[in-house]
């Protein structure tokens, strides 16, 4: 028996304990390796299945680190067996999640990731240009060096300009400041957004202390 196999059964056994205790924390622990193993294994649909059971665990718990992280690797999976679109859905409320809790490299790696679907699994090319912007933008702002995939702005940079390239704009290969007015906008876009948290926050503030005195 290889490490792989030791490793599922030992956390097939370790499952059930932790259910029947409702340690709610271990078992995301558990289900999310036992998820990691059956992926090596080349088994995506359990992996997805397993997925299915950590997200509203941590919904229950208010985990919103978890939550995205489920909805993300059940993206993940959702690409391995072929189904984009529904890896597309996922990663937008992941990435809605992350945006408002401030995780900037989750935010920049699930932005990443949408441009990769985008691109390579739905040929839609605009979109992912956008996407791949953004997470640039956000890298660049939060004074990232790279996503949690590893890629960095120069890597970002250098997809654009393949995509380009690949969708027969050749004549302007020479795209950087293309891609520096799409961040400047992004950038733009991102503060205004920001500028509409704080206010909100700050109503919310406002009303709290005037109920108090009430």
């Amino acid at each position: 028996m290889g490490q792989t196999e030791r490793t599922l059964q030992l956390y097939e056994q370790t499952l059930p304990i932790v259910q029947e205790v409702k340690d709610r924390h271990n078992e995301i622990f558990i289900c999310n390796n036992l998820a990691r193993a059956y992926y090596v294994m080349k088994q995506p649909e359990r992996s997805l299945q397993l997925y299915r059971q950590v997200l509203p665990i941590a919904q229950e718990l208010g985990d919103h680190s978890s939550e995205a992280t489920a909805l993300s690797d059940m993206a993940a999976m959702y690409v391995t067996v072929g189904q984009p679109r529904e890896a597309l859905k996922l990663y937008e409320q992941a990435l809605s999640i992350l945006q408002e809790v401030g995780n900037s490299v989750g935010e920049a790696t699930t932005l990443t990731s949408m441009a990769f679907v985008l691109y390579r699994h739905l040929n839609c090319v605009q979109e992912a240009i956008m996407r791949t912007e953004q997470a640039i933008a956000v890298l660049v702002d939060a004074n990232l060096t790279r996503t949690m995939g590893e890629e960095t702005v120069d890597t970002l940079q250098r997809f654009l300009i393949s995509i380009r390239t690949n969708t027969h704009n050749k004549s302007s290969v020479q795209v950087s400041p293309t891609t520096q007015d799409g961040i400047k906008k992004v950038r733009l876009q991102n503060e205004k957004a920001s500028s509409r948290k704080i206010k909100v926050k700050k109503n919310r503030q406002r009303k709290s202390k005037h109920g108090r005195r009430t």
